[in-house]
């Protein structure tokens, strides 16, 4: 996944937590497993999470049996990730309320994670510095997810809305789409190799099918939207495109990218 050129929107997506945490999806726990067990990972290592969000990859890293430290800069999500995830048996899990940007890294770590994040950061600084604090045998993994409705009708009626309300990047064009995503990843993984620091030893794309009822889906699709316009997209695509249905089946590629330092 490339950087994003246009990083106005990075902190938005705390506007809303609760639907924001609806919303998201985890990730498949087999591709954290392969991701994990590709990185060398040991029950016990230390791990670098960059913008954690509500968790969706959180669950899976400390279940996994990570010591980890989470960055979320945004304190609403912060809040409910700290209220979900801190005391009782877990030890092991730290929240710093901070951008990677500006974290003072205390130690290297074999493994720096981050799930559909990492785009948000200054790429001028993040590979640099994800190459500096990580062990010499260390990995980057980079994990993203990416939805599109199986019903390639229903996904061009809410092509037109998204355009109507100027949401042009909740566009997901159904023909060709799965050709397309993988020129995207290809560019992205050349963007990590030519950076000088880092290099994408290993990847993965897959696809999985699930089934959404049309409130999840509205959550979904508004968290892409950040804060722009989120009550009228959510108004418009309830009454405009899902009349009658009440759940929707969404086919999700998820992906992940494992880098070393060059």
């Amino acid at each position: 996944m490339k950087a994003n050129t246009s990083r106005r929107s990075r902190f938005a997506f705390g506007h809303d937590p609760n639907a924001y945490d609806r919303g998201r999806m985890s990730f498949s726990p087999w591709i954290v497993d392969w991701a994990l067990d590709t990185s060398r990972f040991q029950p016990g290592h230390r791990v670098l999470e960059i913008g954690a969000g509500t968790g969706q990859l959180t669950v899976e890293l400390l279940a996994a049996g990570a010591n980890l430290t989470a960055l979320e800069p945004s304190d609403n999500l912060a809040d409910l990730l700290q209220n979900r995830y801190t005391g009782g048996d877990i030890q092991t899990f730290e929240i710093v309320r901070e951008t990677f940007e500006d974290y003072v890294v205390p130690h290297q770590f074999p493994l720096v994670a981050a799930a559909n994040s990492f785009h948000w950061l200054d790429p001028a600084i993040s590979y640099r510095k994800a190459s500096e604090i990580l062990d010499t045998d260390g990995r980057l993994c980079l994990f993203w997810y990416f939805p599109i409705l199986a019903d390639s009708d229903v996904q061009d009626r809410v092509n037109s809305i998204v355009r109507e309300a100027e949401l042009e990047d909740l566009v997901r064009e159904p023909v060709g789409y799965s050709e397309s995503l993988k020129e995207v990843l290809a560019e992205g993984r050349n963007e990590v190799d030519e950076s000088g620091y880092l290099r994408c030893r290993d990847w993965m794309l897959k696809p999985r099918s699930i089934l959404y009822s049309v409130d999840e889906y509205v959550d979904l699709a508004t968290t892409y939207a950040s804060s722009k316009n989120v009550s009228e997209l959510r108004d418009m695509l309830k009454s405009s495109v899902f009349h009658t249905e009440t759940s929707v089946e969404l086919v999700v590629y998820e992906y992940v990218c494992i880098a070393a330092r060059s």
